[in-house]
């Protein structure tokens, strides 16, 4: 039996996720795409400082943009 293949077609992981809390995660770097492909409508980030360079809006952080569709999105308590 073999390993079953996928189309190429947009995979979702999480269909019903729509809040996101990661706290004291200061080695996290990345956060992973099928997390950020989720329908998310409230990120929360603390205590990691590496996700904030990341993904930071004043950092202007190369992951800015895949994050930015988020309607709330907290860095450390602060509404960005």
């Amino acid at each position: 039996m073999g390993v079953p293949e996928f189309p190429n077609t947009p995979f979702m992981f999480m269909p019903q996720l729509q809040e996101l809390r990661i706290h004291k995660c200061p080695l996290l770097r990345v956060l992973p795409d099928y997390v950020l492909a989720a329908p998310l409508q409230e990120l929360y980030i603390s205590g990691c400082p590496i996700l904030r360079k990341r993904y930071g809006k004043e950092e202007m952080g190369e992951g800015w943009q895949k994050i930015s569709h988020i309607p709330d999105i907290y860095f450390d308590d602060i509404l960005l």
